[in-house]
């Protein structure tokens, strides 16, 4: 979302936009403003959170700065405040309250949560829009997405957990969209359209979504998960090669005894040089890892039902960032 809204610009020299952004979490972690929230290895960091004192400070500036506009009933909406970034929050009402009063003409980002979207104007009055987060929201409840391709600016939309049955076929013409989050949906596919987002950096979706031919154009993709590989995908795994900038990857195989197809994926998971984290769940037999060769910036390696025949050498010698490693070896020396 930072990326989306321009607050993460200018790469520097060795770090991308997403490198950067997570330097700047680090900096406000070192600085007690943000409190990191671990997962129960006290591994990897899930999520973060403020202190109580920080909120009512980020409140107030927020306020003061005219930041964020929190829309809770039609009580607190403004004609004459312009509205750059919107927060629906769930109202106690059981109808849905208009937004017709509020300008609506310069708002660059929207955030609905749960049973707020009842609160939601129109996707049709939006024109500068980059940031879209509808999750966890009941879109099948008389929500109309027919506007989502003409959204020209939108950078990051969320619409995960939002139980509608498929993603618009219009989302190809978000030719800017960085990220597009639609886990907990349950999509069976995804349109064929999406081969056409060329500066997607990240895509989320459930491990039974199937992506169209093609996936192999997203070139600026930097994370991806969770991919479906198959038997009858097996040019998804070949084009998976070609998403050489990937930093973070979940894959999802089967079935793992299908040799060809194993193959094929260690192959093109060997191209992978920028990869930082990656997890397979495969399930269907075993699939053999030896020929891979893990990058040397590898923080996190999670392989289920993938095997190494012994320790691979890379283990000792090269990771200096692995921080969290489960795999299975036939035979540890």
């Amino acid at each position: 979302m930072w990326i989306a809204e321009g607050f993460v610009q200018h790469e520097e020299k060795g770090k991308g936009l997403y490198e950067l952004g997570e330097y700047y979490f680090n900096e406000l972690i070192n600085k007690s403003l943000t409190q990191p929230v671990y997962d129960m290895y006290e591994a990897i960091i899930e999520s973060f959170r403020v202190h109580d004192m920080v909120l009512d400070l980020v409140h107030s500036i927020s306020s003061e700065e005219n930041f964020v506009t929190m829309l809770i009933n039609e009580h607190n909406a403004s004609q004459e405040k312009k509205v750059h970034r919107l927060i629906l929050l769930q109202s106690n009402t059981d109808h849905a309250i208009p937004c017709a009063r509020m300008n609506m003409l310069q708002v660059r980002s929207v955030a609905a949560f749960s049973l707020a979207f009842n609160l939601m104007p129109a996707l049709g009055t939006f024109r500068v829009l980059r940031v879209l987060d509808l999750k966890s929201c009941h879109l099948s409840q008389g929500c109309d997405l027919k506007h989502l391709g003409n959204l020209f600016h939108l950078r990051y939309l969320g619409i995960g957990s939002t139980y509608r049955a498929q993603l618009p076929d219009d989302v190809g013409n978000l030719r800017y969209l960085q990220t597009l989050d639609v886990v907990g949906s349950l999509f069976l596919s995804l349109p064929s359209t999406v081969v056409q987002l060329r500066h997607l950096m990240c895509l989320r979706i459930d491990q039974s979504t199937r992506v169209p031919n093609g996936i192999g154009s997203l070139t600026s993709l930097e994370e991806f998960s969770t991919l479906y590989i198959c038997d009858d995908s097996m040019n998804i795994s070949e084009e998976l090669c070609h998403l050489t900038e990937l930093r973070v990857l979940g894959i999802f195989l089967f079935p793992a005894e299908n040799v060809t197809l194993g193959k094929s994926l260690v192959m093109s998971l060997c191209k992978l040089q920028k990869v930082q984290s990656l997890i397979i769940w495969a399930t269907g037999g075993e699939c053999n890892f030896d020929a891979w060769v893990a990058p040397r910036h590898l923080r996190r390696l999670q392989l289920q039902c993938c095997w190494f025949s012994r320790l691979p050498d890379w283990v000792n010698s090269s990771l200096q960032d692995l921080s969290s490693l489960r795999i299975s070896v036939r035979e540890l020396h």
